[in-house]
């Protein structure tokens, strides 16, 4: 059974989408965006005033845009499945 407070279809499709680019950005590491800046031994994430790459907020970010391409780009089809559940459609 399907509440109207859920809202159109588009809507439930955007939604999912929405939680699947959170989860992405939950589960995939962080080591993912380490990079080595100028040969020091600083990799993203470590501290380092003296370098913008260095910091914890900038991977942060590679992160959340990596996310976001991903699920952009049709996802890993977890949003789309979540919104056909819940959307009433189990064919």
């Amino acid at each position: 059974m399907r509440s109207d407070s859920m809202g159109s279809g588009a809507d439930l499709r955007q939604l999912c989408g929405q939680f699947e680019e959170l989860l992405l950005t939950a589960i995939v590491p962080q080591s993912l965006f380490t990079v080595d800046t100028l040969g020091t031994g600083n990799t993203l994430g470590q501290s380092d005033s003296s370098s913008a790459l260095s910091s914890g907020v900038t991977s942060e970010v590679f992160r959340q845009t990596f996310a976001a391409a991903v699920e952009r780009g049709g996802g890993l089809g977890l949003g789309s499945e979540l919104a056909r559940l819940l959307g009433g459609d189990t064919a």
